[in-house]
């Protein structure tokens, strides 16, 4: 860093606690989210401290020392903290104290680097970039790759596809694994290698922008990666937006050249959630009538290593599925409609053919044979609710297309029954009925909804039964619907909610635990305040537990309970 940076950074510090240097990018992403959705509450700033709660899985306090413009010390009682990483719930009081926070002036990391940028002039600038260039390869691959086209001869693509590797080398290790806490810093080096590609594209390097896409293929289906977070789904998924646009604007050779790599690639080369974002680009795109006949033999191939598989799996049976509902698409798209009847036929027991051959009637009007195939489909699979009920779904909308409303209303309430967890299939059923005509199929259905044992709750609460809601919640000991429907209730059930909390809070109360529990039934304390006596309740409440839970120390002290020696 020059003089001049420091001393302008030095300047910097001296008016804004800049705090985003302190995360992880997807940490940030994370700790903003939380900020919007207002999940920080009881934000208390002091002169060189702030405390805040911050509601997640389970409420977490964040502490934050500060001294002199700067973040000297952090704390938050999350297991994520615990392991050593700074976590979303700190990045989030760091915002909404950004956003509230008279006595700190708290900055975007990027608005103070905005502030550098802007001070400094063309010289300092170049002598910067020229020193980090040097010595930054990151950099000198983002910078080349960016404004490679200003150069005069040969593409100099190999130094792009060592740099590449140089990433995937160093994020593996000895151990040529990468383990949870590299796979964030992995995503952001790849992301920031696959940016300056798009661009690119973008500028019309098609040839060289697929050489560096397919090594970046190569190299992730060989990865070996806790993908916990979906990181190499991500990474392909990037990548098929830039082969996408290679496809659409190349011309020969590079047009057939993708084509024949994608034919190799598209089965069992790569994992198969990998596979899917190939198999897509390559039924999507060359429609040409000899690159048709070309896919139908590739296809052909596929199925014939699926079919030598001896076993039932799941997975065969997907795959089996999925590539000759592939090749009957291709064959109605070469008008081959003898070809893909005679498909469909033999293979009306799977799922997504039968789906094809739905589609394939309606688009001919051949409403009835539709029909048949899907109430024979719902008795095929009585054992796979999804399907029956994406089944259920098409036979209701062929009814309605064809005017026929007595069936609509029957497999409307049929499909409610087979999926009464569903609140949305219940507000479809009842937007059958005029409100007049409701009131009598409700109280029917609501009956018949009640022998299947089911959660009635949601129910009650959308028709505003609020009586009978109460009383499904009074029947759950632990009162857990409480939180759920607090809201509608409180206007007309205010004492009764309030004694329902009481008696969860005491029912906690009975067992011992952490800070974090203590810390959740103080929580549970300053809900109840809120209600008419509720504050005579819980001074009552404290002064028994006093008493009676004087072992237990931690409990006492979270509560604000003094302890007598």
């Amino acid at each position: 860093m020059t003089w001049v940076q420091l001393r302008l950074a030095k300047e910097m510090k001296q008016m804004a606690i800049v705090f985003e240097n302190l995360f992880r990018e997807i940490i940030l992403e994370r700790g903003y989210s939380y900020h919007l959705q207002d999940l920080v509450s009881e934000l208390e700033i002091g002169e060189s401290r702030v405390t805040a709660i911050v509601h997640g899985s389970e409420l977490y306090q964040v502490e934050i020392e500060i001294e002199g413009g700067e973040v000297t010390s952090m704390s938050c009682d999350c297991p994520y903290f615990s392991g050593g990483d700074n976590c979303k719930h700190l990045a989030a009081v760091f915002y909404a104290l950004r956003q509230d926070d008279d006595k700190h002036c708290v900055k975007s990391d990027h608005d103070v680097t905005m502030e550098l940028l802007e001070s400094l002039t063309s010289e300092e600038l170049i002598s910067f970039l020229r020193e980090e260039i040097s010595i930054n390869s990151d950099l000198h691959f983002k910078f080349k790759t960016k404004f490679q086209n200003k150069l005069v001869g040969e593409q100099d693509y190999t130094s792009y596809l060592r740099h590449i590797d140089s990433v995937f080398e160093f994020h593996l290790g000895r151990n040529n694994f990468i383990d949870y806490e590299r796979v964030m810093d992995f995503e952001v080096e790849i992301g920031e290698i696959i940016e300056p590609i798009s661009g690119l594209v973008d500028d019309g390097e098609y040839e060289l922008g697929f050489i560096m896409v397919e090594h970046l293929v190569s190299r992730i289906s060989e990865l070996s990666i806790d993908d916990s977070w979906g990181t190499t789904s991500s990474i392909m998924g990037e990548l098929a937006k830039i082969l996408r646009v290679i496809i659409e604007g190349s011309s020969e050779p590079l047009y057939t050249q993708i084509f024949q790599w994608l034919s190799q690639n598209i089965y069992g080369q790569i994992l198969d959630f990998l596979e899917e974002e190939l198999v897509g680009i390559f039924m999507e795109n060359y429609p040409e009538t000899e690159k048709l006949q070309q896919k139908i033999q590739v296809i052909d191939v596929i199925l014939a290593d699926i079919e030598k598989e001896s076993s039932e799996s799941w997975g065969r049976k997907y795959n089996l599925a999925k590539w000759l509902r592939n090749k009957i698409n291709i064959l109605l798209e070469l008008k081959d409609y003898k070809g893909a009847t005679a498909i469909i036929s033999e293979n009306l027991h799977l799922s997504e053919v039968r789906n094809i051959a739905v589609d394939w009637h309606l688009t001919n009007n051949e409403y009835e044979r539709a029909i048949g195939l899907l109430i024979s489909g719902k008795k095929l699979y009585s054992d796979y609710r999804g399907i029956v009920d994406d089944y259920s779904k098409k036979l209701i909308e062929i009814y309605k297309l064809i005017g026929n409303q007595e069936a609509v209303v029957a497999e409307s309430k049929r499909r409610l029954l087979q999926n009464p967890r569903d609140l949305q299939v219940y507000k479809d059923y009842r937007g059958l009925f005029s409100p007049k005509d409701w009131d009598k199929e409700r109280d029917a259905i609501l009956a018949e909804l009640v022998e299947t044992r089911r959660n009635m709750k949601p129910y009650y609460a959308e028709e505003n039964m609020l009586e009978q809601l109460l009383a499904e919640i009074k029947e759950d000991p632990s009162y857990l619907s409480l939180d759920t429907y607090e809201d509608i209730l409180f206007s007309s059930f205010t004492t009764e909610l309030r004694d329902l909390f009481k008696a969860r809070i005491i029912s906690m109360a009975k067992h011992a635990g952490g800070r974090k529990y203590y810390k959740r039934i103080n929580h549970e304390l300053k809900r109840i305040n809120r209600y008419p006596g509720g504050k005579h309740i819980v001074d009552k409440l404290l002064a028994t537990w006093q008493q009676q839970y004087k072992n237990r120390p931690a409990m006492l002290e979270e509560l604000g309970i003094p302890i007598h020696k």
